[in-house]
């Protein structure tokens, strides 16, 4: 069988350095702490009121030979799922963007750089922002505009800011398929173990995460089926 990631054409953007590979979040639990949620109430964590349907999210793409991949096998399992783009793949791949929206997939803003609200400026943060968006697909007049910070990180001035154009996205369930130590089996195992109704998973297409995510992803998707759950994407 061919390995996910031998066809995986890797981006001009070089992936983040070693150290923000091991730590991808800020707060790198399985499942985000409540506390977490209490304190900031404005951003989605998890949408509690979908009774029997859980929601995938994949970061940091589009990423020719991953992204295509997961959009297969979502295909093959009836799944809906949100993907947070970096523009500046999109910009290379507008192709498997407009692939993600006629499939029935929601396209969210990930930045155009791949910037840490922490260590960005506020002007430079939300021009990059404004950057990304322009590349993007527009949502239709009934689905919010959808933002995720990359790293999770995000200024309280970024956040007020951004509150008031934009649902901002975190994750009720982090895969941690970006850690180079987790297999495909623990990676599904942890999904599989913490997921509820209304959760947000939190997965990556990256270059760097895909051949994990790919072998994962239909343990994943089978083991939640057998549970009476349903894929569906962010509005």
């Amino acid at each position: 069988m061919k390995s996910p990631s031998s066809d995986i054409k890797q981006p001009l953007r070089q992936e983040n350095n070693r150290q923000e590979s091991r730590s991808r979040t800020w707060f790198e639990t399985p499942r985000t702490r409540w506390q977490l949620r209490f304190l900031f109430p404005l951003i989605c964590w998890r949408l509690s009121k979908a009774r029997n349907s859980v929601f995938l999210s994949f970061d940091d793409g589009p990423i020719p030979g991953v992204t295509d991949r997961i959009l297969e096998i979502l295909e093959h399992h009836k799944a809906k799922a949100s993907f947070f783009c970096i523009g500046e793949n999109a910009e290379r791949n507008p192709e498997l963007i407009e692939r993600m929206t006629s499939m029935g997939h929601a396209v969210g803003n990930h930045t155009y750089s791949h910037l840490s609200g922490w260590r960005t400026s506020y002007r430079d943060y939300l021009r990059d922002i404004d950057r990304c968006e322009q590349i993007l697909p527009k949502p239709p007049r009934s689905q919010h505009c959808l933002f995720r910070p990359p790293f999770g990180q995000l200024g309280f001035a970024q956040g007020f800011r951004l509150i008031a154009s934009k649902r901002i996205v975190m994750w009720d369930v982090n895969a941690m398929d970006y850690n180079l130590d987790q297999t495909p089996n623990m990676i599904a195992d942890r999904v599989c173990r913490f997921t509820r109704p209304g959760s947000i998973i939190l997965l990556h297409d990256s270059a760097e995460a895909g051949p994990r995510t790919i072998q994962a992803l239909p343990t994943i998707l089978e083991t939640l089926t057998t549970r009476g759950l349903t894929f569906e994407s962010i509005e």
